[in-house]
């Protein structure tokens, strides 16, 4: 009779109960670590030779043990438990979130501004505004000082250099909420908010080529992810149309000092396109900032804007109405953006004393054409 009812309770363990015994103790023991993927289901299906539907039965009891955690569409991780614990998170009314950016003198920051402001006016939350001065140190001394501090969590617009990148994955390896605007880190998983770059490229070529132009020249700002989307937007509108990519149109904005990001330009890149055999008809510069330059040193040299030189822009900050020829440019809602950052931080802070990471948002908004006296219509050549 013991034999038998030593077999029955064989019987009523669990098929996954050995996966996920084996998956536990090695959670425990450190083997596998916060963060890190667990195999798929079809490679534990194998493993451990069960049927799929018993390894997600096997999952799903880790999940309610707490010891792995779903991310939809990605997979099953072993859960991350926050280390950031705030002093002000718990029984305070005056809490605070940071909001760190090159300079605050950028006009597309004080919109990101207004937009992050407006969202934490219903909140008991504030907003301390650090600026990195354009330089990778300051940017280090900020992210470090707005912890120190006490922040629940930071809004953070990266320096184009991205010296900090390895800094930023620590504190978010933490616990820390951080929330990307603008700019997104490579090879690193967080959340982001910006515009559609590389679709607000291919509208301002498609504007210019429906103008008649059909040779196009770029200013190109220094790398980053935002540059570096406009560029492959110029590249594939220009392929689009059937016009041949020529290197010698493209001038990029060339900034030796690694740790300073670079704010002014435009003058040097527009004095080189046009001081080329075959100008170009018009010039595509990626932001407005480094357009204002393009333009005043094209009028500088003799040259009529539109009638020369086609100009357009990116951005359509504040000045782009008053410049001496009010630029046509690419609409960014920095305020909308700015509105959504601010939102989706707030989201990640609740969760800090559950403990678990929600699935990381790339949030890009569809920026529009905005039609100024910049460009005008040409023959096609």
């Amino acid at each position: 009779m013991e034999l038998v009812k030593q077999e029955k309770q064989v019987q009523s363990c669990p098929v996954y109960q050995p996966l996920v015994e084996n998956l536990r103790t090695k959670i425990d023991n450190g083997l596998l670590k916060e963060g890190q993927q667990i195999p798929s289901e079809t490679e534990l299906a194998t493993r451990y030779r069960i049927s799929r539907s018993s390894v997600r039965q096997g999952l799903n009891q880790l999940v309610k043990l707490g010891k792995v955690q779903k991310v939809g569409g990605k997979g099953t991780y072993v859960r991350t438990i926050n280390k950031f614990r705030p002093a002000n998170l718990i029984g305070s009314s005056h809490k605070a979130i940071s909001l760190i950016v090159p300079s605050i003198d950028d006009p597309f920051v004080a919109k990101i501004h207004t937009g992050i402001v407006q969202v934490l006016e219903n909140t008991n939350c504030n907003l301390s505004v650090r600026s990195s001065e354009n330089t990778s140190k300051l940017e280090a001394t900020n992210l470090n000082q707005s912890i120190d501090h006490d922040s629940l969590g930071i809004i953070l617009l990266p320096l184009w250099g991205l010296d900090n990148a390895a800094q930023v994955e620590n504190l978010y390896g933490q616990g820390v909420p951080i929330v990307l605007v603008d700019r997104s880190i490579p090879n690193l998983s967080l959340d982001c908010v910006s515009t559609d770059n590389y679709r607000g490229t291919i509208i301002a070529i498609d504007y210019l080529v429906k103008m008649g132009h059909r040779k196009i020249g770029m200013i190109r700002g220094v790398s980053n992810s935002a540059n570096d989307d406009r560029y492959n937007g110029y590249c594939a509108s220009l392929q689009k149309h059937g016009i041949p990519f020529d290197k010698s149109l493209v001038v990029e904005q060339e900034y030796y000092d690694h740790g300073h990001e670079p704010i002014t330009g435009g003058q040097h890149e527009m004095t080189m396109l046009l001081e080329q055999a075959v100008r170009p008809t018009a010039v595509f510069v990626c932001n407005d900032v480094l357009a204002f330059g393009a333009e005043q040193t094209a009028i500088k040299m003799g040259f009529k804007v539109p009638d020369d030189i086609s100009i357009i822009g990116f951005d359509d900050l504040r000045h782009a109405r008053l410049a001496p020829v009010p630029l046509t440019t690419i609409h960014q809602p920095a305020v909308e953006i700015g509105q959504t950052a601010a939102q989706l931080l707030l989201e990640n802070i609740k969760t800090l004393t559950s403990g678990i990471k929600q699935k990381v948002q790339k949030i890009e908004f569809i920026p529009h054409l905005v039609i100024r006296q910049s460009v005008c219509q040409i023959q096609p050549q």
